[in-house]
């Protein structure tokens, strides 16, 4: 699995985690699959070097896994990288 981009260089690749929350109840566990677009409505960048390189990657990522871009808003700070 990659990790988290690295400050001065390119983003990394995320690697895909399953997201499924099983609650046990008196008739046995039951699996309760989570949808990424239920966790969170707008993903927030940076501060960061490559804002736009990350909301490119980001785009292309939930698409890939079948989200709109209608569904999650992706937006970058204002916040200014300091070094």
């Amino acid at each position: 699995m990659a990790g988290p981009p690295l400050r001065g260089r390119p983003p990394q690749g995320i690697a895909s985690i399953p997201l499924k929350l099983i609650r046990a109840t008196d008739e046995g566990d039951v699996d309760i699959n989570i949808e990424m677009q239920s966790l969170f409505e707008r993903l927030i960048i940076g501060p960061t070097e490559h804002p736009e390189t990350l909301r490119r990657f980001f785009r292309k990522s939930f698409t890939g896994a079948g989200i709109s871009p209608e569904q999650i808003e992706i937006v970058t700070s204002d916040i200014p990288l300091r070094g």
